[in-house]
């Protein structure tokens, strides 16, 4: 499966999806399901501005709640989905 580290993320992009890079170490060394991996390729691309591919990875997000979450997250950006 996919993870944000097959898109080799920038130091500037960790930062802004963890906060620090030592999270986003932590991250990286944990067992993640679909939908968490999902949810991250989603933000990063959200980052990188590629919004086509935030919202595939959005949709493939199979929780409802977390669907609804990065939704909402995406409006309060003033980027709206889909």
């Amino acid at each position: 499966m996919e993870t944000i580290w097959d898109y080799n993320p920038t130091e500037n992009e960790l930062k802004s999806l963890f906060g620090n890079l030592a999270a986003a170490k932590r991250n990286r060394e944990q067992v993640q399901d679909d939908d968490d991996r999902n949810m991250w390729l989603a933000s990063l691309f959200g980052v990188r501005g590629d919004m086509e591919k935030r919202d595939a990875y959005v949709a493939q997000i199979q929780d409802k709640q977390v669907r609804l979450d990065m939704t909402l997250l995406a409006y309060e950006e003033g980027e709206g989905l889909f």
